[in-house]
């Protein structure tokens, strides 16, 4: 393989064929998980596969089956792939199954973390020989196999400045991990962005939908809360939900390209965010805030150890009843956390409980993750209190 050519990315027709529950399903750290390795570990090196896709021949007996049709010497020609086409539905999970068993002696290895995506090997370690010993370990296995690995290996340690690793940019100011956008990502937003503001651009909905996706994905980077582009992403979820084909006009309102302005905007302005150990439920919280309410009322009670005093009992009533629990329950999340706020400024560490499923749930979804987001005005609000109002990391349980 080769670091400049060209080389067929499609989807072929067997991808229509063949059952979704036949695919191999892959499963990863999230990125927040990803992030925290390395806060203990900060000698790091990170291999790349050389064109990874392409390292996988095709038997003969498949060369029926994956044939392109190219214009060739002045007329249409068929070709039989001699390799993998990495828009197969299958392909990812053949790379990444691979790349896993290649690393599979490294996770046995004390002091050593090691997280694959597809064709990326990110090793950490607390030591430099540590480090060593896994990498000699790796390097050993996938020339056993014959893969071949980019000669440019991205490597890290103590005092080296900041570095790039599976898409964050991470640092260690003062000693401190932080994490942010990685240089590469934060300048194809910013361009992004020029072309969706652009007067002079035939803006389609395959272009939103990648400029959004970065958006999220730098997002996750700098640790920027989902529910606080509320508007942005009901853009999102509209333009997305049109049946209308892909490479088809996308049109906005003056509300809506303010908005994704406003969210994208807030994305790259974002500072580095220090990467912070995950919360155990078993710890010490500063707070305790237990909550319910129904269509004519809240209630809460809150418990500050610190304080000294007995648990405070919170309770009020709406002005109007409201008809549905998806706006008491999470409203009066609002207004617990808001009577913390102001009279226990300097409780950071909050546990709040709750039996509405869905204001736990939508904090665990594959997206939603980020601290919580939805696109329900009262639960999104929620989410806002619970991230912004009272600290940077909380944690929600359903009682």
């Amino acid at each position: 393989p080769r670091k400049r050519r060209f080389r067929p990315i499609f989807e072929p027709q067997l991808n229509a064929l063949l059952p979704r529950e036949l695919i191999p399903r892959l499963a990863y750290a999230s990125r927040r998980e990803r992030q925290r390795q390395l806060l203990d570990r900060p000698f790091v090196r990170e291999y790349d596969f050389a064109g990874w896709f392409d390292q996988f021949g095709l038997a003969d007996a498949l060369a029926g089956v994956f044939v392109v049709r190219v214009p060739y010497r002045g007329r249409t020609q068929l070709f039989s792939l001699r390799r993998l086409p990495m828009g197969a539905t299958w392909a990812p999970a053949v790379a990444q199954h691979v790349t896993w068993l290649l690393a599979l002696p490294l996770h046995a290895m004390p002091d050593i973390e090691c997280v694959t995506m597809l064709y990326n090997v990110r090793i950490a370690a607390s030591t430099a020989a540590a480090l060593a010993r896994a990498c000699d370990v790796f390097v050993a296995r996938a020339a056993r196999i014959g893969a071949l690995l980019n000669a440019e290996v991205s490597a890290a340690s103590p005092g080296s400045g900041p570095f790039s690793s599976l898409g964050d940019k991470f640092s260690w100011p003062g000693g401190v991990l932080h994490v942010g956008i990685a240089d590469a990502h934060r300048a194809n937003l910013e361009a992004a962005l020029g072309v969706f503001l652009s007067a002079d651009v035939q803006y389609t909905r395959r272009n939103f939908a990648a400029l959004m996706g970065l958006s999220l994905f730098c997002a996750g980077s700098a640790d920027v809360s989902l529910a606080r582009g509320h508007p942005a992403m009901r853009v999102y979820a509209a333009i997305c939900l049109s049946d209308r084909p892909w490479d088809s006009p996308a049109t906005f309102t003056d509300f809506a390209r303010a908005a994704v302005h406003e969210w994208v905007r807030l994305v790259l302005d974002a500072p580095d965010a220090q990467v912070a150990p995950p919360v155990s439920v078993t710890a010490q919280f500063d707070a305790t805030v237990l909550v319910d309410a129904s269509a004519n009322g809240w209630g809460a009670i809150v418990d500050v150890p610190a304080s000294g005093n007995c648990p405070m009992e919170l309770r009020g009533a709406w002005p109007s009843p409201l008809r549905h629990s998806a706006h008491a329950e999470p409203t009066a999340v609002c207004r617990a956390l808001e009577w913390l706020q102001a009279k226990h400024p300097r409780a950071h560490r909050v546990a709040v409980v709750t039996d509405h499923s869905a204001l736990w749930a939508s904090q665990r979804g594959p997206i939603t993750a980020l601290r919580g987001f939805s696109t329900a005005g009262a639960l999104n609000a929620a989410h806002c209190a619970l991230q912004g109002v009272v600290a940077r990391r909380m944690w929600a349980a359903c009682s």
